[in-house]
């Protein structure tokens, strides 16, 4: 029987290629020799890069070519967003680097980012590799999978999340899409699937993220190769850290369970991006949620249920689910950019709600108010259909939606008084 796609993904993710800022020798079996012959057919007698960018020779070290492709990749983000272009020249720099660190991949990958299919070509066609674009399964095969530390792995999202954020500001999707494809993909290697799906929905690749979602969700479902342990933190009781065998790692919840269900579902309708993929699970005859874990997460600085929030997509999911228990412990920030909250515990209860409000836009902290766009999508969106398609089926559901459009309109309320 044919496995889904999503299982295939991590069954082989020891043979997926991967972009990375920190590049990685191992392609090929070429000589230094030979790959500074290849070096020169391709990038030669080309519109090359200005001398005054560092990019590669042969004689250079591999630390140094690796230091040189990060303050590039750093560079490359801040021309984009400073100076409003495509920085064109220092991207075929970037490219030779990766060429002359066996990162073939990632050469081609930035070549076709400027449109310099020619040369890309010619790396695919001298070297043997894949379309680096052609990423639809996210399954570029490999020998060996690489290892990288959490600081090369930060500083890869960073980078590049910053990357897209440049290209969608200069009005670029398609390098912005072509850049979150490859993040996507990093991601999906490293077990981290939801971070995949946010950027794939962030640059408006929605039926890509649409498919991943469904074999995530699959996947979780019918999975029995994991180890679980209790988890300690907070007050929740009844959690339960679930290890799987590809490297996912999810929470199973008991107490006030469905929330983390109703919250990813407002979540998908606001695309806001923030709340991890939850669906109702049974472990050992107890009922509940599963929810994905997220690595990486830098815990926030601000303890919402004490202080005034500062972030407005988080106030909006937890206004609409009434969840004043928003401190440092459970949300957070993820490299690239983007907020993530993972406890919903002290959210509306049918029968049972914490109630708390917000008088006026004056309300939030420094003056911040809720943007046009968020509010438009809580008016267009939240509706009892939209929530009925989106929500999975929970106990409760019709007064968890009857609850949330009596906060919608109490949400948009407080967004026109003065």
């Amino acid at each position: 029987m044919r496995r889904p796609l999503f299982y295939r993904i991590w069954i082989l993710a020891p043979l997926i290629t991967l972009t990375a800022v920190y590049p990685f020798s191992g392609y090929g079996a070429n000589s230094s020799g030979a790959r500074a012959a290849l070096c020169k057919t391709i990038f030669t007698n080309t519109s090359g890069p200005s001398r005054s960018i560092p990019y590669a020779k042969a004689s250079d070290a591999p630390d140094i070519l690796m230091k040189n492709a990060v303050d590039l990749g750093h560079k490359i983000h801040n021309i984009a967003g400073k100076e409003n272009r495509v920085p064109e020249a220092e991207l075929q720099a970037l490219a030779e680097i990766y060429y002359q660190l066996n990162d073939y991949h990632s050469s081609a990958f930035v070549l076709k980012l400027i449109g310099r299919h020619d040369l890309a070509k010619n790396i695919e066609s001298l070297t043997k590799i894949s379309d680096p674009l052609s990423v639809t399964d996210f399954n570029i095969a490999r020998d060996t999978k690489p290892s990288q530390t959490p600081q090369q792995l930060s500083e890869f999202f960073r980078i590049h999340g910053g990357w897209i954020k440049e290209f969608l500001a200069l009005g670029r999707q398609d390098l912005a899409q072509a850049v979150a494809l490859r993040v996507a993909n990093k991601y999906l290697i490293e077990a981290q699937p939801m971070q995949a799906i946010w950027s794939l929905r962030k640059v408006g690749l929605h039926e890509k993220a649409q498919e991943i979602e469904m074999q995530i969700n699959d996947f979780l479902r019918n999975s029995t190769d994991f180890t679980n342990d209790s988890l300690a933190g907070g007050t929740t009781e009844g959690k339960q850290l679930l290890r799987f065998g590809n490297g996912i790692r999810a929470v199973f919840r008991s107490f006030h369970p469905y929330a983390p269900v109703v919250a990813y579902g407002i979540d998908r309708l606001l695309e806001l991006n923030i709340a991890p993929l939850a669906i109702p699970y049974e472990l050992g005859g107890v009922k509940g949620t599963l929810q994905i874990h997220m690595n990486g997460i830098v815990k926030g600085g601000n303890n919402f249920k004490e202080e005034r929030y500062t972030r407005e997509d988080i106030f909006t999911l937890d206004y609409l689910l009434q969840d004043k228990d928003r401190h440092g412990d459970n949300w957070g920030t993820i490299p690239g950019g983007g907020n993530v909250v993972y406890d919903f515990s002290h959210s509306v209860i049918p029968g049972y709600p914490r109630y708390f409000e917000i008088p006026t836009k004056s309300g939030l902290l420094n003056g911040m108010t809720v943007s046009p766009e968020i509010a438009d999508k809580v008016r267009e969106k939240i509706t009892p259909k939209n929530l009925e398609d989106t929500i999975e089926d929970v106990p409760k559901k019709k007064e968890f939606i009857a609850f949330i459009m009596l906060q919608k309109k109490k949400y948009l309320k407080s967004m026109t008084e003065d």
